[in-house]
Parts: C-alpha cells; sequence; structure tokens
C-alpha cells in the first residue's frame, strides 16, 4: 500500500537515504508474490507532482508515466487526489482510466451529482474478494460530497458478500477526522504526516504510508469468519505478554500477604478481550523500506531508459531559440564572473555551487530527473541539453541563472534584466517531496549574495 508517491519514480537521496523507485517496487512485489495467498496493491493518491516553477519538468508528461508503470505493475485500486486533477485534468484521468489506471472515487461528482469514477471496486484473487471505497480530496476543478456521504455511497455500491472493506482516502485531515468508518475494516490515508503506529479512528485502524514512496506499507491478514473490525497482532501479542507478567505478580503479592485485587481485576480484563479476538480477522502491519537490496534489473528498468531518453531528446528541442531581436540564452557563472566577482566568491563557497557534485555517486547527473534542479538551463530555451561532461562543467551546480534567469546580452543590452528571486522562485527546486524541511528565510541566509 503506498501513498502520497508526489512524482518520485527513481531513488532519490535530495532529503535522506536514497529510497523508493518503481524498480525496487517491481522487485519487492516479487519477493512478496512468492508468498501464500493473494496480493492486493492499492495507492492513496497525491502519486503525481505539481505545483512545479521550472517547466522542463513536465510534469504531465512524469504522471503518464507513473500511470503506465502503476498499470504495468498490477495495481489493483488508486484514488485519486487533488494532485492528480492538476496535473491531467479530468479528461486526462479519464484517458488513463480508459487505459486500465484502476481510479476509484466516491468523493467527485458531476454536475448532476453523478459519480465521476467508480464509487467502489471489488477485487478478487483465488477466492478472497476485497471491497475499496476511495475517498478523494477536494478540488476546483469538480464538485465533491461530503466525506461521510461519499463513504456511505461507496459502501452501498458494494455486495454483502465480501472478505474485507477498505478505504482509499487522501481527504484533508480535518476532513478525514469527521468520517465514521462504520463498515470498512481497514482505512489507507494520505491525509496529515505519516505515523510510526497505525492510529485508530473510530475504531477502525488507519495506515498512512509514508510519502515519496521511499516506503511500502504492508498488511498481512488472517481471515477468520466474521467481519469485525482488524485486531492488530502486535496487540494481541502485548496482551498476552502482559498477561503473564500480571500472573508474576499476583503469585509474589499474595505469598508476601498483600492484596492483589487490582491486578487481578486487570488480569480479567485482558482474558476477556483476549476470548473476544478468537476467531477474529487478524492483520500484521509493517513498512518496508525501498532500499538498495532490492536493486536490480526488471521490465521497469527498461521503460525508464526509455522515458530518460524522451527527456533529453525533448531538451533538446527546448533549448533551440530562434535568432531574432531580443532571444534569453543562458551564459554561465563563469561570464557572471567577469563582473560579479564578490558575488562569485561568496556563491562558490555555498551548496547551490555544490549542487552537481552530489549527484555523481549515484550517476544522478545522467539522469534529466536530477538536472532539472542540479544545474542551470538544462532543457531550457537558449540552455542546455547534453550531459556531456564538457557540458557539465559549464552548466554544472546551481549557478546565478537558476536563480535570475538568463542573462544573454546582460550588460549591453539594457532590456535584459535580472528575474526577482523570491520564495516562489526557490520552492521550483525545494519543494516539498525532494526538500521537506525547506524554509525560506533560514535558506536565503546561506545563499543570498553581497549587494552590487
Amino acid at each position: 500500500m503506498g501513498a502520497e508517491l508526489r512524482g518520485e519514480i527513481e531513488p532519490c537521496g535530495c532529503p535522506t537515504l536514497p529510497y523508493g523507485g518503481f524498480e525496487r517496487r517491481r522487485n519487492l512485489l516479487s519477493e512478496l508474490e512468492q508468498r501464500e495467498g493473494p496480493l492486493f496493491q492499492l495507492e492513496a493518491g497525491e502519486a503525481y507532482k505539481s505545483g512545479l516553477v521550472h517547466e522542463d519538468l513536465r510534469a504531465g508528461e512524469r504522471a503518464l508515466l507513473i500511470s503506465e508503470l502503476f498499470v504495468e505493475l498490477g495495481l489493483d485500486a488508486f484514488a485519486p487526489g487533488p494532485t492528480e486533477l492538476t496535473v491531467l485534468g479530468l479528461e486526462g484521468l479519464r484517458a488513463e482510466a480508459a487505459r486500465g489506471l484502476p481510479l476509484v472515487s466516491a468523493s467527485w461528482v458531476d454536475e448532476a451529482g453523478r459519480p465521476i469514477f467508480p464509487e467502489a471496486l471489488v477485487v478478487e484473487k483465488e477466492g478472497i474478494r476485497l471491497g475499496v471505497v476511495g475517498l478523494s480530496g477536494s478540488s476546483d476543478v469538480v464538485a465533491s460530497r461530503p466525506a461521510q456521504e461519499a463513504l456511505q455511497a461507496g459502501l452501498a455500491a458494494l455486495p454483502g458478500d465480501l472478505d474485507l472493506v477498505l478505504a482509499l482516502s487522501n481527504l484533508e485531515e480535518r476532513s478525514f477526522l469527521t468520517v465514521d468508518f462504520e463498515g470498512v475494516d481497514l482505512v489507507v490515508s494520505a491525509s496529515g504526516s505519516a505515523h510510526d503506529q497505525p492510529r485508530r479512528v473510530g475504531g477502525r485502524l488507519i495506515v498512512e504510508p509514508p510519502a515519496r514512496g521511499r516506503y511500502l506499507a504492508l498488511a498481512s491478514v488472517r481471515l477468520a469468519s466474521d467481519r469485525r473490525p482488524l485486531v492488530q497482532q502486535p496487540q494481541l501479542e502485548r496482551s498476552y505478554a502482559g498477561l503473564i507478567d500480571l500472573r508474576r505478580v499476583v503469585t509474589r503479592l499474595e505469598a508476601a500477604g498483600e492484596d492483589s485485587s487490582p491486578q487481578r481485576q486487570r488480569m480479567a480484563d485482558i482474558e476477556e478481550q483476549l476470548v473476544a479476538a478468537d476467531g477474529r480477522n487478524m492483520v500484521v502491519l509493517d513498512q518496508r523500506a525501498l532500499g538498495s537490496d532490492l536493486d536490480g534489473a526488471s521490465p521497469i528498468s527498461e521503460r525508464l531508459a526509455v522515458y530518460k531518453e524522451q527527456r533529453f531528446q525533448a531538451a533538446a528541442v527546448a533549448i533551440v531559440v530562434d535568432d531574432g531581436e531580443l532571444e534569453e540564452r543562458y551564459v554561465s557563472s563563469g561570464r557572471c564572473a567577469d563582473c560579479h566577482t564578490r558575488q562569485m566568491a561568496r556563491w562558490a563557497g555555498t551548496e547551490h555551487a555544490q549542487a552537481l557534485r552530489v549527484l555523481r555517486p549515484r550517476k544522478g547527473h545522467q539522469d534529466p530527473e536530477c538536472l532539472s534542479c542540479h544545474s542551470t538551463g538544462f532543457g531550457l530555451p537558449g540552455g542546455f541539453a547534453e550531459p556531456s561532461e564538457k557540458k557539465l562543467k559549464t552548466w554544472g551546480a546551481v549557478q546565478c541563472e537558476m536563480c535570475h534567469g538568463p542573462m544573454g546580452g546582460h550588460p549591453s543590452d539594457a532590456r535584459v534584466q535580472s528575474r526577482l528571486v523570491d520564495e516562489r522562485t526557490c520552492r521550483g527546486c525545494h519543494d516539498e517531496a525532494n526538500s521537506p524541511d525547506f524554509e525560506y528565510g533560514n535558506y536565503l541566509v546561506r545563499t543570498v549574495c553581497p549587494p552590487g
């Protein structure tokens, strides 16, 4: 189970250890498929990446690739979120659904109040029938039902002979907390921050997979005869251990002639809970890091290589500018240093100047996804497209023009003016996915140039 992939298709070490990636996901799924019982794959939404300032990141193309990879991996259900609508639009999502992306949303409705996508899905494997209801966050693109109403509509669309019912949610946290999940066995949520331990809302377990696809949440379920809410296996193990400890305490107290009635009452309470749990559905929840132990070629590898080559080809087309009276072109920091020596001296000591070097250990300097933010002018008009050592020597690192814009013609042409740098400029790369600890004021003082 996953949530909030946020456009990450390969391991990215910008904020943390380089975990994640579709190749590793495929290899983990291959491991899990060897276990006994059917394997269901679920995504709670916010898988695409939006809010990009640098157009060369081509969010739409990356979103289409992610959809294609989900289908390739055999995803069983995907609750689209507001980001999916922002990047592809409603018609784009409909097109992806027609290509096999299993979208489910009881929240989004058309002008007549009819659901745009299936409100619920039934997935059956090896005789196990799983019902899935999708709850999508609100968006300016489409109308949305109230959260509780959407859940009830989704549950009403499911048959009664199911082994488990799950809800996939990317509702905003304040809406999510108002929902009574009666009738749902397990909730996979992209709202709020991931928690080390599952929460419970209305008695239901809430699983919140870590964002950016660095981990997958795993739920191993033992089905019993009833459909009461799932019991988490570690809770029962702790109860048994607690019961044994209490018996030892009671024995010691009674041997000393002391009152053991509080401990005996606690023992009775635990025994009652264990009896009630007998024969119920149980679940063991875990998180699996998509680390280097899962490296290895797969069919996904070939598709990613094709995508990168397409990105480089597109960059080669995008950098071409027609001759004209005034054309923006990048000139590199070598030219800036001719006049702005104090600023260049300051820049050379910043992390921006080392932005390309940190990519080399993982060969990120040959990855178009990384070059968009760790170099200057990649895939932009008047910039560069070929990741050769000669080009990277000129354009590598976050140089002056990355923030201030292309300065070809400056200073002789007065029409060429540097771009105003503000927080929006920085967030073109320091977004939530790749720079989760970004704080504009603190980062600015580490990079700001002296005046002049």
